[in-house]
């Protein structure tokens, strides 16, 4: 006697079927929920610069460089006690970088052709992570570095 095998392959291959795509389907899921599979977000301005180092670095506080208090290119990041008037009228010189010691300017520049001279004049108290330069503090610096890997 001669049995039809063939609905019971269509059974077994749609199984097969249901159960690879469930799989994908699962494992989707799982990776869009891993932090760690996802790459770092890195701020693109200087407002998102400085809510992304106020989360990195707690105990520093943001000042703008601005009367108004906007952050529009540039803030000032400090771990130091000073007012923002004082802040705010630190010379942006290499050889006077001892006044800016637990502090650092931020700056996002539109045109980069200007960082090169800026890093230039600053020398070492500067770094560079395009966008953004930044000046002052060696110590904060590094940290800033650190944030931004």
């Amino acid at each position: 006697m001669r049995t039809n095998k063939m609905p019971a392959r269509r059974v077994l291959l749609f199984s097969t079927a249901l159960a690879v795509a469930s799989t994908a389907l699962s494992w989707n899921a799982i990776s869009r929920r891993d932090p760690q599979g996802d790459p770092p977000r890195l701020p693109r301005n200087a407002s998102d610069l400085a809510m992304f180092l106020r989360d990195k670095l707690p105990k520093a506080r943001i000042v703008s460089t601005r009367a108004d208090g906007q952050i529009d290119r540039s803030f000032i990041l400090t771990i130091g006690d000073a007012d923002e008037w004082t802040l705010r009228r630190l010379p942006r010189v290499a050889n006077r970088a001892e006044e800016w010691h637990g502090t650092v300017l931020c700056e996002c520049l539109v045109n980069w052709e200007t960082a090169e001279l800026y890093l230039e004049q600053w020398e070492e108290y500067s770094l560079a992570r395009p966008p953004f330069v930044f000046f002052g503090d060696k110590e904060l610096l590094a940290q800033i570095n650190e944030a931004l890997q």
